[in-house]
């Protein structure tokens, strides 16, 4: 089926009187679900008891961190992960089978994160986010039977205080300033203002992203931090075209008239030699 304008593989099964339907993105997943699902409905009617082979959380959140990493992972978020996988988790409950670590024990583990380690409940949701999902994906792999972090909730976050430009003078201000430095700094801080894209996805820019023509620009890419490296995805793995207001096309037309760059392969936003800041 058709939805969003994405192709959709629908699959269905009743176990016990009971009908279940999932959507899958691609087809081989689709058939992968239904035929465990098949096993699981055969073994249930025929009374057989489902085993699981657990492994120790060690072992699967190595093989889970390296495969999220292949699977395309920002690799600042793949940091982040084993940082806290290896700083708190592992410590506490490395050693254990995956299966075996009950609801209550993951809430005292969580608690102690804010009352021992200090972090901030911000930091202490992402580390039950994490750990919800590699449950997740070891209960679609059938290694267990449950996933004990969905029932503990999530704490209430802080909302941090923005500094920003309240007036028309300070944004100016500030345009003058990058117009002075560099026509490339004017159409950063040009692109920043008027386009609300991420640093990443300003910095991955090439020129022939940009059509004037059409006024638009595509985001496609983000220059990844943590590797600095351009990578073809975003950030929610979503292109999209954003339009040109007249102020970016003002921000351009200075662009063309004093940069000595103009191949199409060029970096938007480039240092003096013409490769990527």
């Amino acid at each position: 089926m058709n939805k969003s304008q994405k192709t959709l593989y629908r699959k269905t099964i009743r176990v016990n009187g009971e009908r279940t339907s999932k959507y899958f993105s691609r087809k081989i997943d689709a058939d992968r679900w239904y035929a465990e699902m098949k096993r699981k409905k055969e073994q249930t009617e025929s009374g057989v008891e489902i085993q699981f082979e657990s492994p120790t959380l060690k072992d699967y959140a190595l093989n889970w961190l390296k495969t999220r990493l292949a699977n395309g992972q920002p690799l600042s978020s793949f940091n982040q992960e084993e940082s806290r996988l290896r700083m708190y988790v592992l410590p506490a409950f490395g050693h254990r089978k995956l299966s075996e670590i009950m609801s209550n024990e993951w809430e005292g583990f969580l608690n102690v994160l804010i009352s021992k380690h200090k972090l901030h409940p911000a930091t202490r949701n992402r580390v039950r986010a994490m750990m919800s999902k590699m449950y997740n994906d070891a209960l679609r792999q059938n290694l267990v039977s449950r996933n004990p972090i969905t029932l503990l909730p999530k704490l209430k976050e802080s909302m941090k205080k923005w500094d920003y430009w309240a007036t028309r003078e300070e944004t100016e201000k500030y345009l003058g300033a990058a117009k002075l430095e560099h026509y490339c700094h004017y159409l950063y801080a040009s692109l920043s203002l008027n386009s609300g894209c991420r640093i990443g996805e300003i910095l991955a820019l090439d020129l022939k992203d940009v059509n004037l023509e059409k006024r638009r620009i595509r985001i496609w890419r983000i220059l990844e931090n943590a590797s600095n490296t351009v990578q073809e995805r975003t950030k929610g793995f979503t292109e999209r075209w954003l339009g040109i207001n007249d102020a970016l096309v003002a921000a351009f037309e200075n662009y063309k008239v004093h940069s000595k760059f103009l191949d199409e392969s060029t970096p938007l936003i480039h240092k003096p030699d013409g490769t990527r800041h």
